[in-house]
């Protein structure tokens, strides 16, 4: 692989990364960028190009010049690398070292690589001095912590609030490396490598480090439930081979790696249910509200009767802050009262999250389609039929609920196990039994699916016999048995 700007290139494969990503470029335009970069800094000529891209067709020069700026824009920040000699040729302002370890060639590039410090963010946090407190004692006396929780609930904002308060102690040793954007799970092992300023070696274990002094670091992986199981194999990895590192990960259920600890990030506070208050202090969901609404608009109320009506909402959303932050935006432009209205019908209303936010971060919707399209069918299934049930259920309600000819209890079983692992399901746990319930908003959601799916009317008679069959104390197969005749 042969570092070029932003971007890494595989000659032997004849693909183009971006961030372990592979870059769909198209076959003329991939043609000259393999030519120039086995140039090693060489002057490639014009003719020698027009002949190996289009070695059968006469074009004119304005078609190559289409593709070198499709190459430049690709190249970003380093567009400046492509080199145009007048009236000559091209070539990369690069050069390239080549490395023998262990009988393996590796190509290792002196052009800028990318920057894995932890973002910085100018908003406040709300409501998770405990969570910070907490998840920095774990990785003291733990390698890997995973942050857990469902999507648009925090971990993100949390991992990276510990980060930088950490950055002393790892002696400013302190990695973020994002895995939203990856597709392939094996590239996994190749961006964290690049993080650490070491060279991947194909075929052989460990990593092998350019920097001996380094001996303390922090790694933050965050978004790893699409890449699981490469991101578990990386990380049990490091931890063998690298006794000095600790990895802080986020996903929305655990990497179940050796020596992991699992930390759930629940909901902001939003106070007792039923109870709207407005005498400070407030609950956290509330006080995020008032603050994102007001950075929107300055004028934003703040009146008794505002606020009630803001903790109504939060209650509403289960206080998930990024339902919380898309809710306020909107509240700024509409006012309370018809946002009030609006959030019967959340996954329509309530987007316009941050532009630069990852494409399922900027509406309610797409965050709960990321998290749904993770599962396997039975987790579907079961999913969106327990949209059903208003209250807490235990397992037996869940399987009468979900039942089908074609999953058996302890298919049902398996998969509330997987759906409470996957952060979809909360728990209510009392002294004499474990319960399961949906959050309102994950519920509204099941609620969709199961219309699009045209499951719900035969669902909710499932669920209304359920009810019934409770409130009579009945056994279940009376409820279809054949009236007696009269005589």
């Amino acid at each position: 692989m042969i570092r070029v700007g932003n971007l890494d290139v595989s000659i032997a494969r004849r693909k183009v990364y971006e961030v372990g990503v592979p870059i769909d470029l198209s076959s003329r335009a991939l043609e000259l960028l393999l030519m120039l970069v086995e140039a090693n800094g060489s002057l490639v000529r014009k003719s020698d190009i027009m002949k190996a891209v289009w070695p059968d067709t006469v074009v004119e020069e304005n078609n190559l010049y289409v593709h070198v700026a499709a190459i430049r824009k690709l190249l970003g920040d380093y567009r400046d690398m492509l080199v145009c000699v007048s009236g000559r040729g091209y070539r990369l302002n690069f050069e390239t070292q080549s490395i023998k370890s262990s009988g393996i060639e590796e190509v290792v590039s002196t052009s800028p690589i990318r920057k894995f410090a932890p973002p910085v963010s100018n908003t406040t946090l709300f409501g998770r001095e405990k969570a910070l407190t907490d998840v920095r004692s774990l990785l003291q006396q733990y390698a890997v912590v995973t942050l857990v929780g469902a999507g648009g609930i925090g971990k993100t904002r949390i991992a990276v609030e510990v980060a930088h308060k950490l950055s002393r102690d790892f002696c400013d040793s302190v990695l973020f490396v994002d895995l939203a954007q990856l597709t392939e799970p094996t590239t996994v092992r190749t961006i964290v490598s690049e993080a650490m300023g070491e060279v991947e070696t194909v075929g052989i274990s460990g990593w092998r480090k350019h920097n001996a002094a380094m001996h303390s670091m922090l790694i933050v992986l965050d978004n790893c439930e699409h890449v699981i199981e490469a991101a578990t194999r990386c990380v049990e990895n490091l931890i063998a081979t690298k006794p000095g590192v600790r990895v802080l990960v986020t996903s929305r259920e655990p990497l179940r790696a050796q020596g992991e600890v699992v930390f759930r990030v629940e909901p902001l506070d939003i106070g007792p249910i039923g109870v709207f208050s407005d005498v400070p202090p407030l609950p956290s969901s509330v006080e995020m509200f008032l603050d994102h609404a007001s950075c929107i608009d300055l004028r934003f109320g703040r009146d008794a009767a505002s606020v009630r009506r803001i903790s109504r909402i939060c209650q509403r959303l289960d206080g998930l802050p990024l339902a919380i932050e898309i809710a306020s935006a909107r509240a700024a432009v509409l006012g309370i009262e018809a946002l009030a209205d609006a959030i019967g019908d959340r996954f329509n209303n309530l987007s316009g999250g941050h532009r630069t936010a990852l494409p399922r971060h900027q509406t309610l919707n797409a965050t709960f389609d990321w998290s749904y399209n993770l599962l396997d069918v039975n987790e579907q299934k079961v999913f969106r039929r327990l949209g059903v049930l208003h209250r807490p259920f235990d397992i037996s309600d869940a399987c009468i609920v979900a039942a089908d000819s074609e999953m058996t209890e302890a298919d049902i079983v398996d998969a509330i196990c997987g759906l409470c692992s996957k952060s979809l399901l909360a728990d209510d746990v009392t002294r004499t039994k474990r319960e399961h319930r949906l959050l309102e908003t994950a519920r509204s959601y099941a609620l969709l699916k199961l219309e699009d799916n045209g499951e719900r009317g035969v669902t909710e008679q499932r669920c209304e016999l359920l009810e019934y069959g409770k409130s009579h104390r009945a056994p279940r197969v009376q409820l279809n048995c054949v009236p007696p005749r009269r005589i």
